[in-house]
């Protein structure tokens, strides 16, 4: 394989990989690649128009599967700030070279990593000491592993530069065996949770009730990883339409790499326990994690037999410009006054409806567009005084999932969470009624 080069956005510089460097051992995240199912690279350009394309040779697989010798545990979470690129390490030139590998690239390329925004996950810091940490004991809640989902999406070059170029894109997935104790292996549930990976602590305590419920787990340990890489947009006076246009196909590109994470990794873990495949898959969103839902599940739309969305909406860009976590977030800045430098930068609600207006006519994967596509039985959670995902629009998501069961709390965003765990016993309960293909029971005990 040709060297590869990572090239930093503002400033291009040459590195040259180690021929010689262990590379890790990865997968194709394509299903059933032997029998020629599973979405290629060239099944995404005859589908183009949906579904974005990513970087590979003809019919090659979507992305790579690369083993990660770190837990979510031993990781370590960093978003990255506004003016903050990440360095490139050993670990990306394993991650770059991997994605070769496996989508069929064997000349000389460049990279480009994670930009302002973006969410990584790092392995830990070594103890500059040089000491070894003592060995822990294993732990029962630890998963049974955890891998790396990498893809690259074709980027234009400079002049004169003759190697292909991309934008290297990660998201981090562990997998969990269903408990021991278990009686039986009900099933997967694959979970999103919210942006930047949150609630964490929820997760975890949800993570340990599924997997003692029976249940496996395959857990995106956050978006992929530039799905908040920031974005810096001039909307003058008139520009809505255009702004409306590239705000949709950016989303578009975010939320389809969800649903080609989703799927290597479910791809991934079925085939190391091939005793799941003819066992149910329940997809579970949280917040950000159910703003993509629809998408991800109508993308493998055979895959799910049931589906939760937790405090969710529809209008992604309604949501990232309204939302009270919007500052936290810090994905999207948006000037509506680029040629006045003393403007507060508010629009008027005119042009803030004209530009959603636009978005939601270009975008094919929003779940205003989606949610109809959900044909399992599906559970909404919706939280009534919701103003990080404002309530209106899970309100409306609801509506175009064709008013499937709804349990409404009369709490914020965070209550929702929060309160989940008292709701464990009830959620599954409706889980397995709906699984089981019979009217699900919300009250069962």
């Amino acid at each position: 394989m040709g060297a590869c080069v990572s090239v930093q956005p503002a400033r291009a510089f040459l590195v040259r990989s180690d021929p010689g460097l262990d590379r890790p051992e990865s997968t194709v995240a394509e299903r059933g690649a032997e029998s020629g199912s599973g979405l290629t690279a060239g099944a995404l350009a005859d589908a183009g128009s949906v579904w974005p394309t990513r970087w590979g040779t003809l019919g090659s697989p979507v992305g790579a599967i690369v083993p990660s010798p770190h837990g979510p545990d031993q990781l370590r979470a960093a978003h990255l700030g506004r003016f903050h690129t990440l360095r490139v390490s050993e670990l990306e030139y394993r991650h770059a070279e991997a994605l070769a590998g496996a989508v069929g690239k064997d000349d000389g390329f460049r990279f480009e990593a994670e930009g302002p925004g973006s969410l990584v996950f790092l392995p830990p810091m070594l103890d500059p000491e040089g000491n070894d940490e003592e060995p822990t004991k294993p732990d029962a809640d630890a998963p049974a592993e955890t891998v790396v989902f990498v893809t690259g999406t074709p980027i234009e070059g400079e002049a004169g530069d003759t190697d292909e170029r991309i934008e290297l894109q990660r998201t981090w997935i562990a997998c969990y065996d269903a408990h021991p104790r278990a009686e039986e292996t009900a099933g997967t549930v694959l979970l999103i949770p919210g942006m930047l990976g949150t609630p964490q602590p929820i997760i975890e305590g949800m993570i340990k009730y599924w997997r003692r419920a029976g249940f496996s787990v395959v857990r995106l340990l956050s978006h992929p990883s530039r799905f908040t890489e920031r974005v810096d947009l001039d909307v003058g006076e008139g520009d809505e339409n255009r702004a409306g246009v590239e705000l949709a196909r950016m989303y578009d590109e975010r939320t389809a790499e969800c649903a080609y994470a989703a799927e290597a990794g479910l791809d991934h873990w079925m085939a190391a326990r091939p005793a799941l495949k003819d066992k149910p898959v329940v997809f579970i969103g949280m917040s950000g994690g159910a703003i993509v839902g629809p998408a991800v599940i109508a993308h493998d739309a055979d895959r799910y037999d049931a589906a939760v969305f937790i405090a969710g909406g529809v209008d992604f860009f309604s949501i990232s410009a309204t939302s009270n976590y919007a500052e936290w977030i810090d994905a999207m800045t948006i000037d509506w006054e680029p040629d006045d430098p003393d403007s507060a930068g508010k629009p008027t609600p005119e042009r803030l409806s004209g530009v959603a207006d636009a978005y939601m006519e270009a975008s094919k994967l929003d779940a205003m567009h989606q949610a109809p596509n959900v044909g399992v039985p599906t559970l909404v959670m919706h939280a009534g005084r919701d103003r990080a995902v404002p309530a209106r629009f899970g309100e409306t998501l609801w509506n175009r999932l064709g008013q499937p069961e709804r349990w409404v709390f009369p709490v914020g965003h965070e209550l929702i969470f929060v309160m989940l765990p008292t709701q464990a016993d009830r959620l599954d309960g409706w889980i397995k009624g709906a699984i089981a293909g019979g009217a699900p029971d919300p009250d069962r005990p």
